[in-house]
């Protein structure tokens, strides 16, 4: 998933353990490594995973007791990336009686550089976490530069410097949910997802026009081919994804050639493109 310059590279789980190029990265640096969900001290199984809109993303999964056909609790993961990330994470209780599990986030951060990460990132920095009342800070520091991660959660949980606890108590049939917010500070200043609770299937990426007056403004393909219109649908939208707004207050984006791991206004993957797609 991406939006300009932040983007979040994942397993289909949802979950980042980071060996190569993966994570949570925003402006040419890595602000987590690893995120993993557990429950029970489990990774859930997976039943679906899809890239809703280039810039969100849901993930459902189930567990299962020992020996029983059928998933006793569900859990959905829906991810949103705008400027920070933002993530509802919402448990269901699928029997009749009531059960009490415990759900845990694991967070870490390498702050790799973009380039250092296709490889395993040799900081010659010093990495420190700090854990407050439903938050954590992750904190890279090298002589002056200093670049940070802060986690926060909106139910009640034990955080550590590693994770996150929830335990929670589900009548039969109950749903819960927790809210997180993973906000990359850069130069001492946080920036936060600009989406909330309950957004996923709402919001825009921020950009001067929205997805949808792009999408009509684009050349109209008139074909009885059924797979070539899926294509040209599906090539327009991955189109959307690579503008570029190089400039926050700018009403003007680009086609940035060689999104999101070498994102430039140079090069000749960004020339290239740009004179194709003058048509769009």
């Amino acid at each position: 998933m991406l939006d300009g310059s932040t983007f979040f590279v994942s397993d289909p789980s949802g979950d980042v353990e980071a060996e190569r190029a993966d994570g949570f990265f925003h402006a040419d640096m890595r602000h987590l490594s690893t995120w993993r969900l557990l429950v029970g001290g489990e990774s859930p199984r997976t039943l679906a995973s899809e890239t809703v809109d280039y810039y969100s993303a849901r993930v459902v999964a189930g567990v299962w007791e020992e020996d029983a056909t059928d998933a006793t609790i569900s859990v959905t993961r829906e991810r949103l990336v705008a400027g920070g990330v933002h993530e509802d994470v919402i448990v269901e209780n699928l029997t009749e009686r009531p059960q009490r599990i415990e759900l845990v986030l694991e967070f870490a951060s390498d702050f790799g550089d973009i380039l250092e990460c296709h490889e395993r990132p040799k900081k010659k920095g010093r990495v420190t976490r700090h854990a407050g009342e439903q938050e954590v800070t992750l904190r890279y520091k090298r002589d002056d530069f200093i670049r940070e991660t802060v986690l926060r959660f909106s139910e009640e949980c034990a955080v550590d410097r590693e994770r996150a606890t929830f335990v929670v108590d589900l009548a039969g049939r109950e749903v819960w949910k927790t809210c997180v917010d993973i906000v990359p500070v850069v130069d001492g200043e946080e920036r936060p997802s600009r989406h909330r609770c309950g957004d996923f299937g709402k919001p825009e990426p921020y950009m001067p026009i929205s997805l949808e007056e792009w999408l009509d403004a684009a050349p109209r393909l008139e074909t009885d081919w059924d797979g070539l219109r899926e294509t040209y649908g599906c090539s327009l939208l991955d189109l959307a994804a690579l503008r570029f707004q190089p400039v926050d207050d700018s009403d003007r984006t680009l086609p940035a050639g060689g999104l999101p791991w070498f994102m430039a206004l140079f090069g000749r993957d960004s020339i290239v493109m740009a004179y194709q797609l003058l048509p769009f």
